[in-house]
């Protein structure tokens, strides 16, 4: 009696294995998605109060600008910044947050275009929010005149 299997046998396993591979890539693939985006969402609020600690401890004025799908966190001195967010007004970023999922989406709301600032007491100077959005979900982080909060839903920003 030989020892093993067939080749029918085999193909008829793979076979079965890609039929269910057809309706199971679908979920997977959003449940991927959706981790990304979790992931994401702590790694945004980590930056934005790593930034507010990051001014109390070098007692400057830092904040950070968004440049395509790229947060970039500017040193700016003893000084607040005095014009709208530009490559120009952050040419050394101290560390960037870059997001680069085709399927997120990145909105930075401050007044004026300016960068969202913290002074040397880690109180906002520019306030607003980022907001990341996949369509379906969203999680924003507000930065008002004390305090840093996070916001998360179903929807767009």
């Amino acid at each position: 009696m030989p020892y093993g299997y067939t080749l029918m046998e085999l193909l008829m396993v793979f076979g079965i294995l890609a039929i269910i591979l057809t309706f199971a890539s679908p979920y997977v693939l959003r449940m991927w998605q959706d981790y990304r985006f979790d992931e994401r969402s702590v790694e945004l609020e980590s930056f934005v109060r790593s930034l507010k600690l990051e001014a109390v401890r070098k007692g400057h004025y830092v904040g950070f600008c968004l440049n395509n799908k790229t947060l970039l966190a500017c040193d700016f001195g003893i000084n607040p910044p005095t014009s709208p967010c530009s490559l120009l007004l952050c040419p050394n970023p101290l560390r960037s947050l870059n997001i680069s999922e085709s399927y997120i989406y990145v909105l930075l709301r401050t007044s004026f275009g300016y960068p969202i600032v913290f002074d040397p007491r880690g109180l906002a100077t520019y306030m607003g929010s980022v907001c990341i959005d996949k369509t379906d979900r969203f999680f924003k982080v507000i930065i008002n005149r004390v305090g840093v909060r996070s916001q998360r839903g179903f929807g767009g920003c």
